[in-house]
Formats: C-alpha cells, sequence, structure tokens
C-alpha cells in the first residue's frame, strides 16, 4: 500500500474521474463533494475586461499537480470560470506572465492591458529574488505577490514518480 498525504493525496482522491486539463482549455470537472456547478460561476474582472482566472502552471511535474489542483479549487470552491494557461519552464517566466509582461522581465516590461493569468505554484525565489527590487520599481501595483510557500519544501532535482502523474 502506497501511503500518500498532502497534496498528493488529494490528487489520488480526484483521480478518476478527475482528468487533469491543458493548456488554455477549461478546468475538467471532477465533481468534489458540494462542487459549485459550471452555470454558477463568474468571471474575474481586471482593468474592465472579463475573463476566466488563469492558473499558471510550471513545466515540470509537479508544477503540472499543483496548477491543476489550484484550478480544479479556484472553480469546483472558490466558484471562478477557470483555465490552465501554457506551461512556462522558469520561476522568472512565470512571475513576468503574473505581471502582464509580454516576454520575460529583464530591464524593461511591456505590460499588456491585462494578464491572462492570475496564480501560479512553486516559483523559485532563488531565481526572483535578484529582479524583485527592479520589477517592483517598474510594475508598482501590478508587482506579483507571494502568497507564501505552498507547504512543502523542494530542492532542485526532486522529481515526481511516473505512477503518480
Amino acid at each position: 500500500m502506497v501511503r500518500l498525504s498532502g497534496s498528493l493525496a488529494l490528487v489520488a482522491a480526484l483521480s478518476p474521474p478527475c482528468a487533469f486539463a491543458q493548456s488554455d482549455k477549461p478546468v475538467l470537472e471532477c465533481g468534489l463533494p458540494s462542487a459549485i456547478a459550471p452555470s454558477a460561476r463568474r468571471n474575474i474582472t481586471i482593468d474592465g475586461v472579463s475573463m476566466p482566472f488563469g492558473v499558471l502552471p510550471m513545466n515540470w511535474a509537479s508544477g503540472w499537480i499543483m496548477a491543476n489542483i489550484a484550478a480544479i479549487i479556484a472553480s469546483e470552491v472558490q466558484g471562478f470560470h477557470t483555465v490552465l494557461r501554457p506551461a512556462v519552464g522558469s520561476s522568472l517566466s512565470a512571475v513576468s506572465n503574473i505581471a502582464g509582461c509580454k516576454a520575460e522581465f529583464d530591464t524593461t516590461c511591456d505590460v499588456a492591458p491585462a494578464s491572462r493569468s492570475h496564480a501560479t505554484i512553486e516559483t523559485w525565489n532563488s531565481v526572483t529574488g535578484p529582479y524583485a527590487g527592479r520589477m517592483q520599481a517598474f510594475l508598482g501595483s501590478r508587482m506579483p505577490h507571494s502568497l507564501g510557500d505552498p507547504g512543502y519544501s523542494g530542492t532542485d532535482g526532486m522529481f515526481v514518480p511516473g505512477v503518480a502523474k
């Protein structure tokens, strides 16, 4: 018997009938108990633009798992129309994308009118930290805010076994 805890236990409890969504597609229904019906869900509005809540996956196995869990919670528990955005492969790309930058932040950021990505999980502060001051100065109120760690520690080289995917 395999014992799972935390987020992986939630993933195991959801599968099947819950299948993970793909990039830029609406989150699939998982049928959580007391889930908010799709017809009762609402969009978010930013800068006067109504849109689904966008969850930005990191392009590694645990990043996809956590993004799917966040998307399921946002849609079925919190009642938002939710989509998974195309995955990104670095923490700096993720923070830049959430801020609304059209490309990865370096010294400038061409800000889109309203970002289509609103949350990401598993960004690495060791990557984004050196840019934080410059990004804050340039982006002001558009600067993404960290909501803390996801409740587990990780190191470079951790992986999710194929049987858990």
